[in-house]
């Protein structure tokens, strides 16, 4: 009993709540900003992945065949020319990075506006 009576009265190597609350709040923040750069990157790679596949030529053709009893139609697709394609590609993700900068600019706005 004394030995717990003396762990008890122990003050040495104590965490205060303070010190807590800075640990905790650094570590929350340090997530934070590691999770979203996360998101970001992950983004960029959908973003480069995007573009490698849409400069693939998908392009193709079939001849028709043709006999006595039956024939078949051919086909072909010709696919857009890659240059202007991504062209597209890049407007589209350029309109979609603007959107969220003006998005993100409109929340900022909307926190920093005093309530009545």
């Amino acid at each position: 009993m004394l030995l717990f009576k003396a762990l008890w009265a122990d003050e040495c190597g104590l965490i205060l709540s303070s010190e807590l609350v800075l640990v905790g709040t650094m570590g929350v923040l340090g997530a934070t900003v590691g999770l979203n750069m996360a998101a970001t990157s992950v983004n960029e790679e959908f973003k480069d992945f995007a573009f490698a596949i849409r400069s693939l030529d998908q392009s193709y053709s079939v001849q028709g065949f043709s006999s006595a009893r039956a024939s078949t139609a051919g086909s072909h697709f010709q696919q857009q020319d890659v240059a202007t394609s991504l062209e597209e590609l890049v407007s589209v993700a350029a309109e979609q990075e603007a959107k969220q900068v003006s998005d993100e600019a409109d929340e900022e706005e909307f926190e920093s506006e005093p309530e009545a």
